[in-house]
């Protein structure tokens, strides 16, 4: 029963992070001050149910206070209390967890990570539960659907869908003549907008791409798609990111800083980079929005991102809620 009632209170906390998705399309954000999330509180006499996740950025803080929320206001008795670990330790730290006896009841990593941690009994399946609570999987999309499944067992229920979208600072397209309610959307002009929203003297750049920078893998993972480019073939016996169309998708990323020297050569945060208004079009998820929203004078809208080389491709990826082991 305690399982069936945290799942629950789960996913109805991630329904509220779904707006947070949606927010990919081009909506204006206004930039109020942003506003410390308090720790979590518990009601008294109620029951403690440990929940770890990764969410390290202004997502994870959303995160804190929805759960705040409903710690505040749920009649199932029980209390969330969160532990949020960075990507690079959260799965070590999981797995002694579960070694030492004293795991968490709940976690919440990537969808692509699950069939590693199941194969290792990380994580309980849960048909019985999800049909016990409540839970539709029809729902959702058939991809996610197909992913959440491991040798026939549901292991998991998305949380969201989260894809690299194209960040513009409104502000500084309109200083620079241009539109912001017609963002770039192919190659020619996201160059043109690119160059146009460059300072000769370095002190703003039409893009912000980190030249070492796990953000700048995701975009290009997404250009490989759009130029059918891919690691490794159908077949899973050749290596192809070597290949002609590959290295174009690549050799265009270095292009950006020192042939059309739009990005800053130097950058290491891309996001904060946007965020501090040193560059005018950043490739980011929606994890940022909230951070971006709270940022004071931080004008901005969310589009598509550019169809570069053959057609629309983008990297995605999806937060999955589990029952730890």
């Amino acid at each position: 029963m305690r399982s069936a009632k945290l799942l629950r209170a789960l996913v109805f906390v991630a329904l509220f992070v779904l707006p947070l998705v949606a927010g990919i399309s081009p909506t204006s954000a206004q930039s109020p001050t942003a506003t410390p999330v308090p720790k979590p509180t518990c009601q008294a006499n109620a029951k403690t149910v440990n929940y770890w996740h990764g969410l390290t950025g202004p997502d994870g803080n959303f995160l804190t206070k929805m759960v705040n929320d409903y710690n505040s206001s749920n009649k199932d008795g029980l209390c969330v209390a969160l532990s949020n670990y960075s990507w690079d330790v959260f799965f070590t730290k999981w797995l002694s967890a579960i070694a030492a006896g004293n795991p968490p009841d709940v976690v919440t990593y990537h969808i692509n990570e699950m069939p590693q941690y199941a194969t290792l009994g990380a994580v309980v399946p849960i048909d019985d539960l999800v049909k016990q609570v409540g839970i539709d999987m029809t729902t959702f999309p058939d991809v996610q659907q197909k992913l959440s499944m491991y040798k026939g067992k549901l292991m998991g229920v998305p949380l969201d869908v989260h894809p690299i979208a194209m960040y513009l600072n409104t502000d500084m397209a309109k200083a620079a003549g241009l539109d912001p309610t017609k963002p770039p959307a192919d190659r020619a002009t996201f160059l043109d907008w690119a160059q146009k929203l460059t300072k000769a003297d370095g002190s703003q750049y039409g893009v912000c791409f980190g030249a070492a920078n796990v953000q700048s893998f995701r975009v290009w993972y997404g250009w490989l798609a759009q130029n059918d480019a891919k690691f490794i073939s159908d077949d899973l016996k050749t290596i192809t990111i070597n290949s002609p169309a590959a290295a174009e998708t690549l050799q265009f990323g270095r292009d950006l800083i020192a042939k059309y020297k739009v990005a800053a050569p130097d950058s290491q945060n891309p996001d904060v980079d946007f965020q501090n208004k040193k560059c005018a079009i950043h490739f980011q998820g929606p994890w940022w929005i909230t951070g971006y929203t709270g940022t004071q004078g931080l004008n901005f809208i969310t589009a598509p991102q550019p169809v570069l080389f053959k057609h629309p491709g983008v990297w995605a990826s999806d937060h999955f809620f589990g029952i730890s082991k």
